[in-house]
């Protein structure tokens, strides 16, 4: 198993979850590309914010609330999410949960 880092090599495997991701960690950062996974416990709110490019939110274990665009979704295990550059968004965990976020950088 490689874990994650912040520079993950081109063609390299990383474990995202659930098995063995107790932590928040970015899987891959590029000029162009961003990959992390969230740790979101039951509870905890990450406050509205916005990305400037196109972002997949993929929910790997537990589940969360995401607001956006005036609607609340539940994201349960093994649903992803998409969402337009720029659109404002917030997340509560209603479940521990992992995500993994993948936003394109502009």
């Amino acid at each position: 198993m490689v874990m994650a880092a912040s520079h993950t090599a081109s063609g390299t495997v990383v474990t995202v979850g659930p098995a063995g991701s107790a932590q928040t960690a970015t899987i891959v950062s590029t000029p162009t590309l961003k990959v992390a996974r969230l740790v979101i416990p039951v509870g905890r709110d990450i406050p509205e914010h916005s990305a400037p490019g196109d972002i997949t939110v993929h929910c790997l274990a537990g589940a969360i609330d995401f607001f956006a665009e005036g609607r609340t979704t539940r994201l349960g295990a093994g649903q992803l999410l998409y969402l337009g550059s720029g659109t404002r968004h917030a997340l509560r965990g209603v479940e521990d949960a992992i995500v993994v976020v993948t936003a394109v950088c502009r």
